[in-house]
């Protein structure tokens, strides 16, 4: 009888952890939200750009351009987990710090970014 209430127990467990897991998705610039999952591309020619891409539940593959997003959700890539946002139409930051005021930092790179009040982000200096 106790084997019976650990295996429904651990059943009940399992079933909650795969219904509750979140899935990757991007949000356009038009509010349209694509769920997927998200990978980081190389591009070869230029070594220090950073790019994105997704394949949809359809199987399509999209490369995504950072002046047509607003926020991605990564969950299990190369930056973790974590939300990404996009900055002058051209980089991706990674959103380190969430609260009133939002910290991001440049993905794979060393410059630092807030917004306050989900305000403008703009570009900061530490130190």
């Amino acid at each position: 009888m106790r084997s019976l209430k650990i295996f429904i127990a651990l059943f009940f467990l399992i079933t909650t952890k795969n219904i509750a897991q979140e899935k990757e998705y991007i949000v356009t610039n038009s509010n349209d939200t694509i769920y997927g999952k998200l990978t980081r591309s190389i591009n070869y020619l230029n070594t220090s750009e950073i790019r994105f891409k997704i394949k949809d539940d359809n199987g399509n593959k999209y490369l995504i351009n950072p002046s047509e997003v607003r926020i991605l959700r990564s969950i299990d890539g190369v930056d973790g987990d974590c939300y990404i946002a996009s900055i002058h139409d051209k980089w991706f930051l990674k959103r380190i710090i969430n609260g009133k005021i939002k910290v991001y930092q440049l993905v794979d790179g060393i410059l630092f970014f807030t917004s306050k009040d989900d305000s403008e982000i703009k570009s900061t200096d530490f130190g």
